[in-house]
């Protein structure tokens, strides 16, 4: 223990009561929310907390949420009211409940239940109110700076979203539209089904069953649906095989300009490979090798990921469980061809909002980082703070 920190139960700093039972309604009109393991869950004409913190008691246990304003507890919750502001630090013990991970204290019956008996015994060690409040202070700019993040990456996907469905039905600077079965194009474009400019590959089911073997030494990646995002791949939990394999499976090898289109259950995303001999598909993937003299393969990519193919999926799905397209089908999907210098006008505009949103995640992911290491340094002592530090995170 740090010689200035001291010990603490929870009910030393705490008062801590259960919940209680209330009617309550969807009606916004009524005054106060009523708060239940996860959060609010309507409203209700009184209230019985005001400040401090509510604990999910029950199913949803653990969850914890800081209450600055009255509010009805339900019986799903503990209230927890700080005993003496001068000692506590609100915003400090915020993040040492969160830090807490209280659901491990919950006892298992019919579902995990939270007691005031278990929740009072949690030890904890704190130091000074002004070490406490320097902290908050330090974590809530990094929160303020994840939000910040979060807003850019959110109101940039929204343009993003808008703006393929602009450029890809509308194109840039046209006057003249025609009548197709996908809504009006540009006079100037075509509209043409994919299997007329693009060969369509899946790995055929004798490929899988009797010849298919992964291998976690192996250097080549097979991209299952999961590993497929908005034209990137997600390298959490992949598969390998071999070198070997991937060269006697050639035909649903892929190669620089293929893209990846998941024909079951993620259906809706797709990727346009940049590298050889590093990946190949899985089962249930499409491989799609475009003519780049007809339509370019990164115009095609944004068009597979955009509202024109979505409603086709909802046409050829034949699935009622989870969406599902059989290659047959997607190589019936229409999609709007411009001139090859527009579609390349188009795929810049839209890449560069995609570049924009990738380095806002990246950055987010940096924070999120960041902000896990000052917890597990600041809120146990491990990093000391002093008074005159700065707060402010670059």
């Amino acid at each position: 223990m740090l010689n200035d920190w001291k010990d603490f139960l929870l009910e030393d700093i705490f008062n801590i009561s259960s919940g209680k039972t209330s009617k309550y309604s969807k009606d916004t009109s009524l005054m106060y929310p009523v708060y239940g393991s996860n959060g609010p869950i309507g409203s209700f004409s009184e209230s019985n907390f005001e400040d401090g913190f509510l604990i999910g008691r029950v199913g949803a246990v653990g969850f914890v949420h800081k209450i600055s304003h009255p509010v009805w507890a339900s019986d799903n919750t503990l209230t927890l009211e700080i005993t003496d502001n001068l000692v506590i630090d609100k915003n400090f013990i915020q993040y040492v409940l969160n830090r807490l991970n209280l659901k491990k204290y919950a006892t298992t019956t019919a579902q995990p239940l939270l007691t005031q008996k278990n929740l009072k015994k949690i030890a904890l060690q704190l130091p000074s109110i002004m070490e406490q409040q320097k902290i908050a202070a330090i974590l809530t700019s990094v929160d303020e700076a994840i939000e910040k993040t979060e807003a850019i990456i959110e109101q940039t996907e929204k343009v993003k979203k808008g703006l393929m469905q602009e450029l890809l039905t509308k194109g840039i600077g046209h006057t003249k539209f025609k009548n197709t079965e996908i809504g009006d194009i540009p006079v100037k474009w075509n509209l043409s089904i994919i299997d007329s400019f693009a060969k369509v590959t899946r790995l055929a089911g004798y490929e899988y069953s009797e010849v298919w073997q992964t291998d976690t030494n192996g250097s080549i990646i097979a991209l299952r649906g999961y590993n497929i995002g908005e034209n990137e791949i997600k390298l959490k939990d992949v598969e390998k095989i071999t070198e070997e394999l991937s060269q006697r499976l050639v035909r649903s090898k892929l190669f620089k300009g293929d893209i990846v289109f998941p024909c079951v259950g993620t259906i809706g995303k797709a990727v346009l490979i940049e590298e050889n001999d590093k990946y190949h598909i899985n089962q249930n993937i499409a491989k799609i090798t475009a003519d780049k003299k007809i339509i370019l393969p990164e115009f095609l990519v944004h068009v597979l990921m955009s509202d024109v193919t979505k409603k086709q999926i909802i046409k050829f799905n034949t699935s009622s469980s989870q969406p599902n397209v059989l290659v047959g089908s997607l190589r019936q999907f229409l999609v709007p061809i411009p001139p090859v210098d527009e579609q390349r006008k188009i795929s810049s505009v839209i890449n560069s909002l995609a570049t924009k949103i990738n380095i806002e995640k990246d950055r987010l992911e940096r924070l999120i980082i960041m902000k896990q290491g000052l917890m597990q340094n600041l809120l146990t002592g491990k990093r000391r703070i002093k008074v005159d530090e700065p707060e402010v995170v670059s």
